[in-house]
């Protein structure tokens, strides 16, 4: 059951910062830059859950998502969410921002599940961008993937990267980092 999902709507640039101390259930969207803060000391987006918590997922395992974030121009900003992004993320012009997202377990779903498990659409990540995850970098399982349009920036997850995109340096990209490392995002 959701009982609502908000809107948070820019006409301009977003300069400033949206914080969150629980979830951050919104949908934000700006048709212009964003170079402020976007923050949740839980999850950014949501998840069907059945009455007892649980996640709800089709057969063929995606989640029902809702909530996310829309940048209609370049990213500069910070996006961090201290549990999961369940919501996509859409940049239409290049980002150079950082989105890091800590992640944390969902019940109903396996302990891999957790990170980014939304779609991460950027039309140009550029150097200086990056992607941090204490988790999935887009999950496969659910059919959520990330587009990176010209890949020059920095991506790091404690597990797999969904990229469908043109090539990633290897020395940009640090996946399934569990071995023994410590990892925070």
């Amino acid at each position: 059951k959701i009982s609502s999902v908000t809107t948070i709507f820019a006409k301009g640039a977003i300069t400033g910062q949206i914080i969150s101390r629980g979830n951050l259930v919104s949908s934000v969207k700006t048709n212009d830059a964003f170079s402020g803060v976007i923050a949740a000391q839980g999850d950014i987006g949501a998840i069907q859950r059945d009455a007892n918590g649980n996640a709800v997922t089709s057969s063929s395992n995606p989640l029902t998502r809702f909530g996310g974030i829309t940048i209609g121009g370049n990213s500069s900003g910070q996006i961090i969410s201290l549990g999961n992004l369940f919501g996509d993320v859409t940049v239409s012009g290049t980002m150079t921002g950082r989105l890091t997202v800590q992640g944390q377990a969902v019940a109903g779903l396996t302990a891999a599940r957790l990170g980014i498990l939304g779609n991460l659409t950027f039309n140009s990540f550029a150097l200086g961008g990056a992607i941090v995850s204490g988790g999935l970098v887009s999950d496969a399982t659910g059919a959520t993937t990330t587009h990176l349009g010209s890949p020059k920036g920095f991506i790091a997850a404690r597990g797999a990267v969904n990229l469908q995109t043109a090539t990633l340096t290897a020395a940009n990209l640090l996946h399934n980092i569990s071995s023994g490392a410590k990892f925070t995002a």
